[in-house]
């Protein structure tokens, strides 16, 4: 787009502290991070995310019988998504360096994403509603959807289109997402909450590194010196 960096063109290894804490404040404060988190804190009062949790795995609404396996073709979509809007965004005359800049920091984004979400898992070892295992807390199909479309949305914002069209997109994006973690509910593998704590944290991971990597701005130079015997390495971040 006129006057838009290439996509990839300002990855960046190091962005500096500022440009850290200002994308994680941006992301923090963004609505389809806290929101998810604020509704799923009012499902534990009393029995509302049990309840509300039954009753979607009781009567499946939306997906039925198969909610399960539409659970796994909708993040596999998430997963698409991302891939064919990270290959489509324009990174200009340097394309492969680009390129690889910017699918490093969606894959480390993703990597995170699933770090965290693992370790989420291992430490709450909250049991699922159908008695699996106690791999429920939150949800791994929920954070992995939420981060791919995130990204996906993100990538767009470099792709020449009318508005109604990028809205379009990133409803879409985000209604994929969302119906990813309702699935599982409807499969009796997460509860409610589970889902919206999965949900904000692969927003979070995705808003955040976009941001951080991808448009810090920041300069990072890193030089080396011959001294006798070795060598000095210098490391200098501006902005």
């Amino acid at each position: 787009m006129p006057g838009h960096p290439a996509w990839g063109e300002d990855a960046r290894l190091l962005p500096g502290w500022e440009a850290v804490g200002r994308a994680a404040r941006r992301a923090a404060t963004n609505p389809l991070t806290w929101a998810p988190i604020l509704t799923a804190g009012v499902l534990t009062i009393g029995d509302l995310d049990n309840d509300l949790s039954d009753w979607a795995a009781d009567n499946a609404p939306l997906f039925g019988e198969h909610a399960a396996s539409i659970s796994d073709g909708l993040k596999d979509a998430g997963t698409v998504a991302y891939a064919v809007t990270a290959l489509i965004a324009p990174s200009g005359e340097h394309w492969v360096v680009n390129k690889l800049g910017g699918l490093a920091v969606g894959v480390a984004a993703i990597s995170a994403t699933r770090l965290l979400t693992d370790a989420t898992k291992q430490a709450s070892s909250r049991e699922r509603p159908n008695g699996e295992d106690d791999q429920s807390f939150p949800s791994g199909h929920a954070s992995s959807a939420a981060v791919h479309t995130t990204l996906a949305i993100e990538n767009l914002d470099y792709v020449a289109m009318p508005a109604w069209a990028r809205r379009g997109s990133s409803i879409a994006l985000h209604t994929l997402a969302g119906a990813t973690g309702w699935a599982r509910v409807e499969a009796e593998k997460h509860y409610v909450s589970d889902v919206l704590i999965g949900f904000a944290l692969g927003h979070f991971i995705g808003r955040f590194m976009h941001e951080a990597f991808l448009e810090s701005g920041a300069i990072v130079e890193v030089g080396a010196q011959p001294l006798p015997g070795g060598a000095a390495l210098s490391v200098g971040v501006s902005f």
